[in-house]
């Protein structure tokens, strides 16, 4: 159980291949495979990134274009995800809308996820 407001990951096992890593650190996209998960959210923490997610902020420009800046807590997404579905496998892209469309992939394989609603706290596990 999450103690106070806040995300919790127990057990993760998550895949990043090479040329995965190198994108990520220049800022390209991402692209990982989730293959296990078990952890939880408060519900407080859920709402907030819900909130974010559904908008995004626009970009803050300053006088020279070239200088654009984004606040730092932004994390909304670019474009609208697309979900496709396949036994044990679901893949989830979208784009950063900061990283001039970058791209995001994100890939759960397992064969099932289970949802644990307790008071004030979303549990997730994979089996």
């Amino acid at each position: 159980m999450v103690s106070e407001e806040g995300i919790r990951i127990d057990n993760a096992a998550l895949e990043l291949s090479g040329p995965g890593l190198e994108a990520l650190l220049a800022g390209r996209g991402v692209d990982i495979t989730l293959h296990r998960l078990d952890g939880s959210i408060s519900e407080a923490s859920l709402n907030q990134l819900l909130a974010r997610g559904a908008s995004p902020r626009p970009r803050l420009e300053s006088a020279a274009p070239e200088a654009a800046v984004r606040p730092p807590d932004h994390i909304g997404i670019g474009t609208a995800p697309r979900i496709e579905l396949r036994p044990g496998d679901v893949v989830v892209e979208t784009s950063w809308p900061d990283r001039d469309g970058a791209p995001v992939r994100i890939r759960l394989r397992f064969a099932s996820l289970r949802l644990e609603v307790e008071a004030g706290v979303l549990r997730v596990r994979s089996e």
